[in-house]
C-alpha cells in the first residue's frame, strides 16, 4: 500500500454474491492510520453509504478493522463489524 494508489472495492453478500463498491484512492497512510477515499461510484449498487471516506487504524491489536493480506490487497471492516470490503489495486 502506498499513498495515491488506486483500488477497486467489492463486498461479498451473505449469499456469496460480489458487489462493486467503485474505485478508491489511498489519501493518508501512516504507521498507525489508513484513510481511503472513494473516487468513483459503484456502477450498479453500493452497500457502503456511510461516507465517501473510510478511516481505520493499522495497528495489530484486538478489533483492528484492517487486514493487510501482504499481496497488495487488503480488507476493511468499517466500524469494526458488519460487511467486509475487499480492495484490489487497479493495474
Amino acid at each position: 500500500m502506498m499513498k495515491g494508489e488506486k483500488y477497486t472495492c467489492v463486498y461479498v453478500s451473505g449469499s456469496g454474491t460480489n458487489y462493486s463498491e467503485g474505485q478508491w484512492e489511498i489519501k493518508t497512510l501512516t504507521k498507525k492510520t489508513l484513510i481511503i477515499k472513494k473516487i468513483s461510484e459503484a456502477t450498479v449498487h453500493s452497500n457502503y453509504e456511510k461516507s465517501d471516506e473510510i478511516r481505520c487504524g493499522r495497528l495489530k491489536s484486538n478489533g483492528n478493522p484492517l487486514r493487510d493480506w501482504e499481496d497488495e490487497t487488503f480488507t476493511i471492516y468499517p466500524e469494526q463489524n458488519g460487511t467486509p470490503y475487499y480492495f484490489e489495486p487497479i493495474v
